[in-house]
Formats: C-alpha cells, sequence, structure tokens
C-alpha cells in the first residue's frame, strides 16, 4: 500500500480530500479518526488513519470452541 505524494495544500480539507482521492485510486479509503479545534473554532490538529485500521472487538463472546467455521 503506496502513501500519498507529499505535497503543499492550502487547508486541511484540501489535503483531506487529495490524500482520500490517491486512496481511493490505490484501493484503499481514508477517515478522520480524530480532530481537535481550538477555542476559536479552527482546526489544530487531525488525524487520517486506514478506514480498515484498528483492533477487532469480539462482540458476541466467542471463542475458538464455540465459534462456528466454514470449511
Amino acid at each position: 500500500m503506496l502513501p500519498p505524494p507529499s505535497s503543499e495544500y492550502r487547508s486541511a480539507e484540501e489535503l483531506f480530500q487529495s490524500a482520500q482521492a490517491f486512496a481511493n485510486s490505490q484501493g484503499y479509503a481514508l477517515v478522520k479518526k480524530r480532530t481537535r479545534k481550538d477555542r476559536h473554532g479552527e482546526l489544530k490538529n487531525m488525524s487520517i488513519r486506514c478506514d480498515r485500521g484498528g483492533v477487532y472487538i469480539n462482540r458476541m463472546g466467542l471463542t475458538e470452541e464455540t465459534r462456528k467455521r466454514h470449511k
């Protein structure tokens, strides 16, 4: 998976749109993980990550012994 090319952008939204377009052309997508604004409402920080990233959460309480697998 290739990272987006380096460049300069006028705004964080322009950066995100460019990175998202590149990611889509490479077969993956990006999402905004967290955004922080200052007390004036201006964007201070934005974290971007792959939409398929993260940690699996077992919501059904299944174990290796109780789960059903298709063979």
